[in-house]
């Protein structure tokens, strides 16, 4: 079975079914669905979606939410990094921007320091991270 996020699969000797566990701005929801009162594994997997669906709705949770960035240090920027390539005999200096436009698909953007010089190089790539996070992930949290 495809994974579900917030769902957990539980087969012991106590309990066999589903764990549902959301937490969302420091309220959590926590729910057992079990196998046996529902009907088997796959009508109790059915009805523990519907659940966390109403758990999302009762948080006011959306799934972009989930995908929001934290900074934990304001002086650096996610997803950017400075980097040296080397072709052939010579080398090339660049700052490096990544970000995952899906879950799982991760893009990169590549700003050149020898082309820009390095302080407009950099504001570009940090430029252009932010507006992928305002894009993607909708407002950006500094902690």
């Amino acid at each position: 079975m495809k994974s579900v996020k917030n769902i957990t699969r539980i087969d012991n000797n106590n309990f066999q079914g589903w764990i549902i566990k959301i937490q969302y701005k420091g309220q959590k929801c926590f729910k057992q669905i079990s196998d046996r009162k529902y009907g088997g594994k796959k009508k109790s997997l059915v009805i523990a979606k519907e659940i966390l669906q109403g758990f999302k709705t009762e948080l006011g949770f959306d799934d972009k939410t989930s995908r929001r960035i934290m900074r934990h240090n304001p002086h650096n920027v996610n997803g950017l990094r400075r980097g040296v390539s080397r072709i052939w005999n010579s080398y090339g200096e660049y700052f490096l921007v990544t970000w995952q436009d899906s879950p799982g698909h991760t893009r990169k953007k590549v700003f050149s320091i020898n082309k820009y010089g390095e302080a407009e190089a950099k504001k570009m790539a940090v430029d252009y991270r932010v507006s992928k996070e305002h894009e993607i992930y909708g407002e950006v949290i500094d902690s």
